[in-house]
């Protein structure tokens, strides 16, 4: 089994396709989404569409972790008040593929998908999220709130907490491909979002990581 991650998709389902090409995924991988798998891009429905159909296919070892943007789409689907949120934060978009007017019009079978997500996943030595850990908190996992939201992960309180020794594995915030491999190579906390949706210089691939090799694909 070979253990693969993918950074924030944002719609972006053309991309997404050839990342697991890329890599020849098989069914016996185990493939960790680090979330955002919605909005900003063109085609949140395709990239829903396309996790289903691995699922279907007899993928069964695919892990969705659940980002800030799945949650402002679920907050708004519950409460209308909180629609224009995540319009503005490329809602838009994925109102657009699916080519309706409002979240509620959305076919429940994606809001089903979506809610199925998890705010973290641990896998050997490795811990999943989308966005962070508060180490400072007396129990980081349980705050969804800040491993779907935070933007700085505290290097001297994760090394005095109790997870010293495992290997973080992030997105939500981008940063450059440069600063993707040398993570991966030296550091103890993996940021994988290239910011798909960015279109200038060291940004806006899509990034594969093989985790057992500590080789990135940039889509």
């Amino acid at each position: 089994m070979r253990l693969f991650v993918v950074g924030d998709i944002h719609g972006d389902d053309k991309k997404f396709r050839a990342a697991l090409k890329s890599v020849s995924l098989k069914k016996t991988d185990k493939l960790i989404l680090i979330g955002d798998l919605i909005d900003r891009g063109r085609d949140s429905k395709g990239v829903l569409d396309s996790l289903t159909l691995l699922k279907s296919n007899g993928f069964d070892n695919i892990v969705y972790i659940r980002g800030n943007h799945e949650q402002m789409l679920l907050d708004a689907f519950k409460d209308p008040d909180k629609e224009y949120i995540w319009l503005k934060n490329g809602g838009d978009k994925t109102l657009l593929s699916f080519k309706v007017n409002f979240c509620d019009q959305i076919p429940k079978e994606y809001i089903s998908l979506i809610e199925s997500s998890v705010f973290y996943h641990q896998h050997n030595d490795y811990i999943f999220v989308h966005a962070g850990i508060d180490f400072k908190l007396d129990d980081p996992l349980s705050d969804a709130k800040s491993l779907m939201w935070t933007r700085e992960i505290n290097e001297t309180a994760f090394e005095n907490s109790a997870f010293a020794g495992k290997k973080i594995v992030h997105g939500h915030t981008p940063v450059s491909r440069s600063v993707i491999t040398h993570s991966l190579q030296r550091s103890s906390i993996i940021n994988v979002d290239n910011g798909v949706y960015m279109k200038n210089n060291d940004f806006g691939s899509l990034s594969i990581v093989n985790l057992d090799t500590m080789k990135a694909n940039f889509i």
